[in-house]
């Protein structure tokens, strides 16, 4: 879901560039990961034209339904939009393929985004998830109080835009859901080769390698995929492969 405005998303400690020795694994990995692809489809401007149409279905009946049931319903729909759109998962993707650029063939030195910056990703994909499946069980609350209003032939233009606006936000969510996951298994490939400014199990502690979207009845939910292996985690492998790195810039010298 795209922001109202284009600001940075990641902090300033994180949205400068790592420069390493040459590392060409990194590069490669970097240069097949489509950032643009998965920017925008997490972007669902789609989304952000139902979230501003509830915007101004609220605005338009406030003082004839602020105290009602239904409407505050359809206040807590709109929370979750505001705090999935807060997140700025388009942002974050765009400042991750800004600091992702490959380098000229001829070059000593590899530039990739601190692995840090792509464990914040990470967490805010695993975040959206949880929201998403919130803001699932909340449109159907809000639909079901609209219903209520609607079988008695109340409010009938009201009712008629929110259950719509409602449907197609429960769609739109669930395709987000899908994209989240997709996204945050792309993600997770290259975040465990970026370099950390830190050790990463301090950054990836908690994260899956893997994600998948289950439904529990018509509510998408991010599950974590188990790991092949007892240790081979996300961040076993990005501390792995810092170690290597490590080896190999030490034995250059």
């Amino acid at each position: 879901m795209a922001s109202r405005e284009k600001t940075q998303a990641l902090p300033p400690a994180l949205s400068t560039a790592r420069v390493i020795p040459r590392d060409h694994d990194l590069d490669a990995i970097l240069s097949s990961t489509s950032f643009a692809e998965l920017q925008g489809a997490l972007a669902r401007t789609d989304l952000s034209r139902e979230a501003a149409l509830l915007e101004r279905l609220l605005y338009k009946n406030k003082q004839q339904h602020r105290a009602s049931q239904h409407y505050r319903r359809l206040l807590e729909v709109r929370r979750h939009l505001r705090l999935l759109r807060d997140l700025q998962l388009p942002g974050l993707l765009a400042d991750l393929a800004a600091l992702a650029l490959p380098p000229p063939a001829a070059a000593e030195q590899s530039r990739a985004p601190a692995g840090e910056a792509g464990a914040l990703a990470l967490r805010r994909l695993a975040a959206a998830g949880r929201l998403l499946a919130e803001l699932c069980t909340a449109a159907r609350r809000a639909a079901g109080a609209l219903s209520g209003q609607l079988a008695h032939s109340f409010f009938m233009p009201l009712c008629l835009t929110g259950l719509a606006v409602l449907a197609r936000v429960q769609a739109l969510a669930a395709q987000l859901a899908l994209d989240a996951a997709r996204t945050y298994n792309a993600l997770a490939a290259v975040v465990a080769v970026l370099p950390f400014d830190a050790h990463p199990a301090a950054a990836l502690d908690g994260l899956p390698q893997l994600v998948r979207c289950d439904w529990s009845g018509a509510l998408p939910r991010l599950a974590a995929v188990p790991d092949l292996a007892p240790g081979d985690s996300l961040a076993a492998r990005a501390a792995a492969r810092a170690v290597a790195r490590a080896a190999s810039r030490s034995d250059s010298r």
